[in-house]
């Protein structure tokens, strides 16, 4: 969970930095994939770009693509943002979306030539109040809305991202 700490760096919750050594040693004890959790909340800019931090995408992609030589199946999301900026969708519609937006297309745009061994996620448990449990249409409809808008980003965004394979959870990631 390094790349989902939500302090200054990948060490702020007391993880070490990750290291091509890591992943080989995951991938040595039987492993045959990785799940990249990511906050990209405290790595993004201001509106209307939302830019991510050059730096922080290169340094996820160079986990990424020590996972990948390492033979490991890959998953990147956006991680905690569900609970730090898209759970005010109800309220903040527009911003969210577009902050949502930007940073999918980014991403897609960063990992479009990556093999079919890359999955993205859309949002970790995601939910649109700041408790958990609550549900209803208008909660339904705003996961189906991230959910579209996610698909048609990374499906037109080209390379391989045509036929990447997506993950879209339910509600809170919740049965």
């Amino acid at each position: 969970n390094t790349f989902d700490a939500t302090g200054a760096d990948e060490t702020s919750w007391g993880n070490p930095r990750v290291t091509k050594q890591l992943i080989k040693h995951i991938a040595s004890q039987g492993y045959n994939s990785i799940r990249i959790p990511i906050t990209w909340d405290q790595r993004m800019g201001e509106a209307p770009d939302y830019m991510i931090e050059p730096a922080f995408l290169d340094r996820v992609e160079e986990v990424v693509n020590w996972s990948l030589d390492a033979g490991l199946y890959v998953m990147i999301n956006l991680h905690h943002d569900s609970w730090l900026w898209v759970n005010r969708m109800g309220t903040e519609h527009d911003a969210v979306l577009a902050r949502y937006n930007a940073a999918w297309k980014q991403i897609a745009e960063r990992f479009k030539n990556y093999s079919k061994k890359l999955s993205f996620e859309s949002i970790n448990e995601p939910r649109f109040t700041d408790g958990w449990g609550e549900s209803g249409e208008a909660h339904f409809a705003m996961l189906q809305e991230l959910n579209a808008s996610f698909h048609e980003i990374v499906r037109t965004s080209g390379g391989n991202n045509s036929e990447r394979p997506l993950v879209l959870p339910t509600l809170e990631t919740n049965a």
